[in-house]
């Protein structure tokens, strides 16, 4: 993944658009080397959903974690 695409992969999809009425909030994490490569790779194999991105599967999974510890 090229680091100039990162931006688009945050982004929801375009749709009729729909980026001009969302409201989007951003969060910036930063990462020691590699581990941004990696994290990238482990939420890939993730998705079950090939309309997911990236931002909505890190909070799907940390809702479920969070919902699952506080339960």
């Amino acid at each position: 993944m090229f680091e100039q695409e990162d931006l688009f992969d945050l982004a929801p999809k375009e749709n009729k658009g729909e980026i001009e009425r969302t409201e989007i909030e951003y969060l910036q994490l930063a990462f020691s080397d590699g581990k941004k490569r990696e994290m990238i790779i482990m939420m890939e194999s993730l998705m079950v959903d090939s309309d997911d991105v990236y931002s909505e599967l890190l909070y799907r999974l940390i809702k479920e974690k969070y919902e699952e510890d506080n339960s």
